[in-house]
């Protein structure tokens, strides 16, 4: 653990809801509401498994309504729609960044002044990405293979998305309340309230009119200005010492938040070429039918890399907050545990659907999609170190060092951009190939540099963050394995099915976890949280009641 002692990391992994870990101060006064840890994540599990239902049933819906080659054009639209959100992703990290340290320093008029620099710079943003928007759309054509006759519903959809994005950019600055205010469960309860504004109007649309790409653009639409509008009411409700006023603005703020942005941007740039650059090569050299299907597949790995990332933000203010006061030590203890945690979290999803790949597929999409379950192990299987790392980027953020990081990802972008050619041009993988030129690259990154270089800012070992990764990865390939025996010996061809043997396997793989892998503070804490979350929910005396052996680590 470094130079952190055990029962100093264990208090300043847990919010410390009685105590201010570098003042001591009540947590009550804090900028950053402490002790919200159990609802934070409560919150990110009730979405992702709502996530999963959408994911579920939307999924198959339309591509039964569409066909595979329509479908895949979805996907396809956001993200190359969301290749014009680099900026937009560099100045919500900045001003996340700098707006939750001068709310923990109480520097309410320097909080004003980044805010409002931060809207005069999204407003500019957005102006200039909706002209690109349009000749993009414009000359969809050239961008894309799309299928025959269905030019004109792409160019709806793609339309649509560029005025959504549009209207996310203009409201970037107002959905940093809820993280400066830890309060994750109002995010997650605004998601939410999209995704199904977003399948009722699909559905709607479809039953009223037509299944048509038209459709699916107008109700991605009308579930952004949703949004929009609650963010809006959410930032009032939050910070309301934080006010809009256009003539506070300042050069030399906008400057503070671009030199941290641009290597944000880097960054960034590098991220599409690794996560992003997929679904454009397989559409534009297998053509959109086999983009459709690389595209379902795509999902699972997508909803376990977006649940991560709102599990390892959960830390982030935190983590941001001790490095604002300059408790460095904390930031170490904490940083660590955290990793840990969504590395648990994350490799029991994981190791189940690599081990009941065709099963999942056969049973969701139809059996004739079975044939793709390598596609899916490849695409799932890496993310058992690429997940567990995700805690360490805000280390990097909080100490503004993203300049190395920055110029490694964009190098490592490119590097994937090239193999993924090569593979899927020159090799019979198809598009097997581009997947594993992503997950090559990625994988390498992040099991090697990553956690090296997260150790190296807070001045711990280069082993720091490696050990973990090494006994995660055994073990969830050991879960797979058994979920792979089981799907040999029972019967798989109903979603009970699925969900019965996943369930058993996680209850049996917590219980190894527990005992052969987690350490005693990792016991320590999860026995905490358990016993919250009991109590909030009239429990406690149940959980007071297990034997010792059980409450004790």
């Amino acid at each position: 653990m470094g130079s952190v002692g055990a029962s100093n990391l264990w208090r300043r992994f847990t919010f410390v809801s009685k105590s201010d870990i570098a003042s001591g101060t009540n947590s009550e006064n804090d900028g950053v509401k402490r002790g919200t840890f159990s609802v934070n994540v409560f919150a990110q599990v009730f979405s992702f498994i709502v996530s999963i239902g959408i994911g579920v049933m939307l999924t198959p819906y339309l591509i039964h309504k569409l066909g595979p080659a329509y479908y895949g054009l979805i996907p396809l639209s956001l993200t190359i729609i969301s290749y014009c959100g680099i900026l937009t992703v560099a100045i919500n990290t900045s001003v996340s960044r700098s707006l939750i340290q001068a709310i923990e320093r109480k520097e309410a008029s320097q909080a004003n002044l980044i805010f409002n620099t931060s809207v005069a710079v999204c407003i500019s943003i957005a102006a200039i990405v909706a002209t690109a928007l349009v000749a993009a759309t414009t000359f969809l054509d050239r961008l894309v293979l799309v299928p025959e006759d269905g030019l004109a519903q792409a160019r709806w959809l793609f339309g649509c998305t560029a005025v959504s994005f549009v209207v996310s950019t203009l409201v970037t600055p107002f959905s940093v309340s809820a993280f400066c205010r830890n309060r994750f469960e109002i995010t997650h309860a605004i998601s939410i309230t999209r995704n199904i504004v977003r399948v009722s109007m699909i559905v709607f649309l479809f039953w009223y009119t037509e299944p048509s790409l038209k459709s699916v653009g107008l109700a991605g639409l009308a579930s952004v200005v949703v949004e929009a509008i609650l963010l809006f009411l959410a930032w009032r409700h939050l910070l309301p010492e934080i006010y809009f006023r256009v003539s506070n603005v300042e050069w030399a703020t906008f400057k503070g938040l671009f030199s941290t942005g641009v290597w944000v941007s880097v960054f960034q740039v590098g991220t599409i070429l690794l996560l992003s650059i997929d679904l454009v090569l397989v559409n534009r050299i297998f053509g959109p039918a086999s983009g459709g299907e690389y595209a379902a597949v795509l999902q699972w790995s997508a909803l376990l890399r977006n649940f991560s990332m709102s599990l390892a933000a959960v830390f982030a203010p935190t983590i941001m907050a001790l490095y604002g006061k300059g408790d460095f030590p904390a930031v170490a203890g904490y940083a660590i545990r955290a990793s840990r945690f969504v590395g648990y979290c994350m490799s029991i999803p994981i190791a189940i659907l690599c081990g009941l790949a065709p099963f999942v597929l056969s049973v969701w999409l139809g059996p004739e999609f079975a044939k793709l379950a390598p596609l899916m192990i490849v695409l799932v299987a890496p993310l058992s170190i690429n997940l567990a790392v995700m805690p360490l980027f805000s280390i990097s953020i909080a100490a503004d060092k993203i300049k190395i990081p920055g110029i490694l990802t964009i190098g490592s972008g490119v590097i994937n951009l090239l193999l993924a050619i090569a593979l899927a041009t020159r090799t019979p993988l198809g598009i097997l190939g581009v997947a594993l030129s992503g997950v090559i690259v990625l994988t390498l990154k992040n099991a090697i540099f990553t956690p090296i270089y997260a150790a190296s800012n807070i001045d711990h070992s280069w082993r720091t963050f490696l050990t973990p990764l090494i006994r995660l990865s055994l073990f969830a390939g050991m879960l797979a394995g058994a979920a792979w025996s089981a799907s040999n010996i029972i019967v798989i061809d109903s979603w009970l099915h699925i969900i019965s043997v996943s369930l058993s396997l996680a209850v049996v793989y917590s219980l190894l976890l527990y005992r052969f892998v987690m350490d005693q503070e990792d016991r320590l804490f999860v026995n905490g949280k358990i016993h919250t979350l009991a109590s909030r929910f009239g429990l406690g005396l149940l959980w007071e009641n297990l034997p010792s052996s059980v409450r004790r680590p």
